[in-house]
């Protein structure tokens, strides 16, 4: 029985979890997933734009360009404002853009901006079906990307309109919840302000759903998403469990929130390698499974699984 296993390691641990209740576990991912990629943070867009503006009024960019901002207008800066500063036009923030989040030839030619090893074994999770939503903060589609590439068209959830056609999670086979939004679309959320006040509806939804789900968060500091910190925060204790994985030590914040969920704590180094190890110990588990296997023995099969990879744990299989 899968209850006697015990099972020291922690991925092998995440890999029953996400077996012997498919669909169960929510990912919840940020940009610690797309970064590797050459995909900016969000502030890092707005600081480059602002550099953009700076350079248009014929300044220097600036050091503290929030600062220079904010002199220079009396506010804050926000996404929709900047890009409708530089780009008036649709077509104009269409290709303003696409130079952050899509790749020009060398970025291709070198790989960037592409889906990662990450959320291509994301896509291979889903596929099994033993991961069902996914919920990000990344304003990117290289998850989107890497789902297509295994012929699954994601519902893509990131406002309260969205959720009107949405079906019962049950009847989905992937869903991929963009809490600040996508980069095509102005309304995203990037200041502290903006992502701290999610869409009333998805803030209700998502509150529900990490009330009734487990979840495996990658990527994802939490420091500067007080919304998604609180909704998180305001959850009812699910029946399943929760993992945290980590690089370095969990801020303060971050340490509350998995205090608060009882998250198990696993550090990784890096959402590339637990992701694509994580999917070789699903299916290792699922082939192994039905023989009452030990520990040991995921651990084996999980090993000739990678050992049998062309280019090891590098690439999903």
């Amino acid at each position: 029985m899968l209850s006697a296993l015990a099972v020291p390691d922690p991925i092998s641990e995440v890999a029953l979890s996400l077996v012997s209740s498919p669909g169960a576990y929510v990912l919840l991912i940020g940009s610690g997933v797309s970064r590797p990629a050459g995909i900016p943070t969000g502030w890092e867009v707005i600081e480059s734009l602002i550099g953009r503006l700076a350079a248009a009024d014929g300044q220097t960019r600036p050091t503290d360009p929030s600062s220079w901002y904010e002199q220079r207008t009396g506010h804050k800066p926000t996404y929709g404002e900047l890009i409708e500063s530089l780009a008036p036009l649709p077509a104009e923030r269409s290709a303003l853009l696409t130079s952050f989040f899509e790749p020009n030839q060398g970025e291709r030619e070198r790989g960037l901006k592409q889906p990662t090893a990450a959320h291509r074994a994301i896509a291979e999770l889903v596929d099994l079906g033993v991961v069902r939503v996914v919920v990000t903060t990344n304003f990117d589609r290289l998850l989107e990307m890497a789902l297509a590439e295994r012929g699954i068209n994601a519902s893509v959830v990131s406002t309260d309109d969205d959720l009107g056609g949405l079906p019962p999670l049950t009847q989905v086979r992937c869903v991929v919840v963009k809490v600040h939004g996508d980069y095509l679309d102005t309304r995203i959320r990037n200041t502290a302000d903006e992502v701290a006040q999610l869409d009333p509806d998805l803030s209700t939804w998502l509150q529900t759903l990490f009330s009734q789900y487990g979840v495996v968060v990658a990527g994802w500091s939490g420091d500067y998403d007080a919304g998604l910190r609180g909704v998180i925060d305001a959850a009812a204790q699910p029946q399943y469990g929760a993992y945290w994985t980590h690089r370095s030590e969990l801020t303060p914040l971050a340490d509350q929130l998995a205090q608060h969920r009882n998250a198990r704590r696993i550090k990784i180094t890096d959402a590339d390698s637990f992701f694509t190890r994580l999917l070789e110990s699903v299916k290792s588990v699922r082939d192994l499974l039905e023989h009452g296997p030990l520990d040991e023995e995921i651990a084996v099969a999980t090993a000739k699984r990678h050992l049998a990879a062309p280019g090891g744990r590098d690439r999903p299989q």
